[in-house]
């Protein structure tokens, strides 16, 4: 349902190790994903929706020539970040795709309620749907953004200028 592009880059990246040192040719890449939440009722009721809480999703293979453009490509960055880490430079930025950045958003709720009755981008769009609607006993919740792949996978997070400033802004 939701396949990441980085499922296609990793991939292709271990096609190109296999035929550039084993010799190998690649014919197919596969991901095997597990569908944590998972809900049989919506796997009868909802178009597309996987059949099974364990998928298989097959990734194209990119020509030999682009993944060893790619590899090329992310090896320099690693220098680049080397290089710079050795000299006293700052780390390259991450865009916020790399980050796995999620907005902070404004749900508007009733209250003691599970779910939302609807989700905005900005205070203001949620304040001004609580206005049209003029019902009690509904509120607004804030939903605090993220940048998950910092906090929670990213191994030199707490050496990072970008996430580290990220953090001070937050508080």
């Amino acid at each position: 349902m939701n396949e990441k592009q980085d499922w296609h880059s990793q991939l292709n990246l271990y096609a190109y190790l296999v035929e550039s040192v084993k010799k190998k040719p690649v014919c197919k890449a596969q991901i095997v994903a597990i569908v944590r939440d998972w809900s049989r009722r919506d796997a009868k009721t909802r178009e597309g929706y996987p059949q099974a809480p364990i998928v298989v999703i097959d990734i194209p293979l990119w020509s030999f020539e682009e993944r060893e453009a790619y590899v090329k490509a992310r090896v320099a960055l690693h220098e680049a970040a080397f290089f710079d880490a050795e000299t006293g430079g700052s780390i390259s930025e991450c865009t916020p795709e790399e980050m796995w950045e999620k907005p902070t958003m404004y749900a508007v709720k009733k209250d003691g309620a599970a779910r939302a009755k609807s989700v905005h981008k900005t205070r203001e769009e949620a304040e001004a749907t609580l206005e049209v609607a003029k019902t009690k006993g509904y509120g607004i919740e804030v939903r605090e953004g993220d940048r998950t792949r910092c906090s929670g996978f990213c191994q030199i997070a707490q050496y990072c200028d970008q996430y580290q400033t990220y953090l001070k802004e937050k508080e």
